[in-house]
């Protein structure tokens, strides 16, 4: 019958809905017991009930410790540690521990002091408590700030990825300690001195940012980030010209400092996170459309100078499906490509190396044959230099006079003219 008995409020045959008048004598005996300074163990109260003139069963005196302990009369403990329904339940059935199993009377607190822990925790976790028994409330205070402080844990955890949440760190620890008091506490001075700060922690912080996983505005944090760190390469590339970039006073840079903001959640900071997320998607598509459209215009402009060259007229078929099917290549990559400072580099690099390679790959080498020398070395393919490759050997970093002119256009005579007599041709792009 013991687990029926560890029951709050059961309807037991027999059993007033009041303290019976053996109840009251153990309650009577713990208090004198208090009063002179003795520990109260079950194996001290079954020795003064089971003897005379009480004369009680084993099995009476354990159900009716937990009949005090269900109704808020007494607490168990065994070895320091405050025991709940499962755990009383087998120190009782285990007559091995009863004589560690420490049995005290619990706090009888004032109407006004209940009503008081009620009222917190209906304003700080929005539950109702309609029990009137100071040890239910307190026990479902307990278990909510315990709750609480798996919540924040959880939640600190994650402040690599979410930067506003790293000012609950410092309520974690005070919420813990909360969750490790036993109940009686919350009826205490030192708990009510705590209850505003806690209430406007509450309202200031720690609803905001709980809320914030609850509502979906965590979500638009991590999409708003996720897409900053994926496109922040491409931003110097919105407003056309990367080498004049600069990010102060732009949208890419506000969405930065309120990614890296620890308030963000105040001032409707979710909503301009949302706001320039969207604005700099949609100027990152145009610039990306912008750019593709560029690369396909200036390949086929290539190719079409290509085709119309004598060098493509002249090649042989393989040579000119070869440098087609190159630019096919280049311009399906290109269109895949999302990474703009890569898309561009692409472009250059076309333009600068692979063109001009493409020329050689048309031009057939020279006929073979013995070339007078005797030596019947093997014909070579006219090299096809780019002209931005030939560099005029000239000492000077900056043309400044008229002679500076001369001078520099003089040595790159020299070398185009080193370029033709080597056998090359040099590319103008």
């Amino acid at each position: 019958d013991v687990h029926r008995f560890l029951k709050k409020d059961a309807q037991l045959p027999g059993m007033p809905e009041t303290l019976s008048e053996a109840e009251q004598d153990i309650l009577a005996f713990l208090r004198t017991n208090e009063q002179r300074g003795l520990r109260s163990t079950l194996k001290t109260l079954t020795e003064r009930f089971e003897g005379k003139p009480y004369g009680w069963p084993l099995g009476v005196i354990d159900c009716l410790v937990a009949r005090l302990w269900a109704n808020g009369h007494l607490e168990a403990s065994l070895n320091g540690e405050v025991l709940q329904e499962a755990s009383l339940k087998n120190s009782l059935l285990n007559t091995h521990q009863h004589s560690d199993l420490v049995l005290s009377l619990v706090q009888q607190f004032t109407p006004a002091q209940i009503r008081r822990v009620k009222d917190f925790m209906q304003k700080f976790f929005a539950v109702p408590v309609p029990s009137q028994d100071a040890k239910a409330v307190g026990e479902e205070l307990l278990e909510q700030f315990k709750q609480l402080s798996s919540n924040l844990v959880n939640l600190v955890a994650q402040h690599d990825s979410y930067s506003f949440i790293k000012e609950l760190g410092e309520y974690v620890e005070t919420v813990s300690k909360i969750g490790g008091h036993p109940w009686t506490w919350f009826f205490g001075e030192d708990f009510a001195k705590q209850m505003e700060d806690l209430l406007d922690a509450k309202e200031d912080l720690i609803d905001p940012i709980c809320g914030a996983f609850h509502n979906g505005q965590a979500e638009i944090y991590a999409v708003a980030k996720q897409f900053y760190m994926e496109q922040k390469v491409n931003f110097p590339f919105i407003k056309g010209n990367p080498a004049t970039y600069d990010a102060t006073g732009t949208e890419e840079e506000k969405l930065r400092q309120l990614l890296e903001s620890p308030v963000v959640y105040k001032n409707a900071g979710f909503k301009q996170i949302k706001a320039l997320r969207e604005s700099l998607e949609k100027q990152v598509a145009d610039a990306t459309a912008k750019l593709h459209a560029t690369v396909e215009t200036k390949a086929n402009e290539q190719l079409k100078q290509l085709r119309a060259s004598e060098a493509y007229r002249n090649a042989t078929t393989e040579a000119k499906q070869a440098v087609d099917n190159t630019v096919t290549a280049f311009l399906t990559n290109a269109k895949q490509e999302r990474l703009l400072p890569t898309l561009s580099w692409n472009l250059q690099n076309f333009l600068s190396s692979q063109v001009p390679r493409f020329y050689e790959m048309l031009t057939p080498p020279p006929p073979s044959g013995n070339d007078g020398n005797g030596d019947g070395a093997k014909p070579k393919t006219a090299k096809v230099v780019p002209l931005h490759s030939v560099k005029p050997e000239i000492a000077k970093s900056m043309l400044e006079t008229p002679d500076d002119i001369d001078a520099y256009i003089a040595s790159l005579r020299k070398r185009l003219l080193d370029e033709i007599e080597a056998g090359n041709k040099v590319f103008l792009g």
